[in-house]
């Protein structure tokens, strides 16, 4: 026969497994509750650039002017090495905001040109060397395939970098030639591979890089530069007087005195935007250079 203590053992051994199994469940149901509950992460990209833009360590002069040696073809040192391990988290940002199809930088299209457009260019700049030193580093360590894909990282930036003005419209063009030269670069190390250039190929048709026309950036500064008259009335009241300058007759001048700010607006965008379409029309047709130069 079994003893009332070994039934006892028994018993209280049952009910501490059952009170443990009921814990865990209540402890797994909190977890899940609390993950339930957190917000998604963000799907603007411009919000990780900007993290990555803080997050960057800056390199003391040594490492900073080794980096410009890299960046012109030298081999990566120990310095440059150590530098790109502090900035992984810098660059496991940016890779992660290149995935994101959105990227709005927040710039405040009401203020017209009275507020500088983000993003902040020498952020952006470094932060394109960082990447473009970190594809060096792979390559020169044989992993040819990885460093393409930090290249492909820059492209992606490029494109976000955007054409809402022409000073981004330029960065991009410029940082999306950064990518290409570092793939150039990558290339130039890596030995024959049929099956990393047929990747290689795929990537570069669907990874977008910048703008080739700067029609948007100059149809932006347009619009930016009204937006900039209609904020601030003095410059309305300085075309205005102009416009009255140049009236034929009192009547033609009368009518102009009469005109609401907005036509003034109007007034100044007609001529401007006559001006820029042709020269767009003429950017975007088939003509060679020589001819589109004359034409514009």
């Amino acid at each position: 026969m079994v003893g009332k203590g070994a039934v006892m053992m028994n018993i209280n051994h049952h009910g501490k497994k059952a009170v443990c199994t009921i814990f865990a469940a209540v402890v797994l149901w909190m977890f899940a509750a609390h993950a339930s509950a957190l917000p998604p992460d963000p799907d603007n990209a411009a919000l990780l650039y900007y993290q990555a833009f803080l997050l960057r360590p800056q390199p003391e002069d040594a490492t900073e002017a080794q980096v410009s040696k890299v960046l012109r073809g030298a081999e990566p040192d120990d310095n440059v090495r150590q530098y790109v391990r502090f900035c992984r988290e810098t660059i496991e940002l940016a890779e992660a905001a290149g995935q994101m199809p959105k990227c709005d930088w927040g710039m405040r299209y009401s203020q017209g040109f009275r507020v500088p457009s983000p993003p902040p260019l020498q952020h952006a700049s470094a932060l394109t060397s960082l990447l473009e030193v970190s594809a060096a580093v792979l390559a020169t360590d044989g992993h040819y395939r990885a460093a393409l894909a930090r290249c492909l990282t820059i492209r992606r930036f490029a494109r976000h970098i955007g054409d809402d003005r022409l000073p981004l419209h330029g960065a991009s063009v410029s940082f999306d030639g950064s990518s290409l030269r570092a793939i150039r670069h990558v290339l130039g190390r890596m030995p024959p591979d049929a099956d990393t250039l047929a990747w290689l190929e795929s990537q570069l048709a669907a990874v977008q890089g910048s703008a080739e026309s700067p029609a948007r950036a100059l149809e932006m500064d347009l619009e930016l530069g009204l937006q900039t008259m209609r904020a601030d009335p003095n410059i309305v009241a300085a075309v205005r007087d102009q416009l009255v300058e140049r009236a034929k007759d009192n009547s033609a001048k009368d009518a102009i005195r009469s005109l609401t700010d907005e036509k003034v607006v109007a007034r100044a965008r007609d001529p401007y935007a006559e001006f820029l379409g042709s020269a767009l029309r003429a950017m975007d047709s088939n003509m060679l250079y020589e001819k589109k130069y004359a034409e514009i």
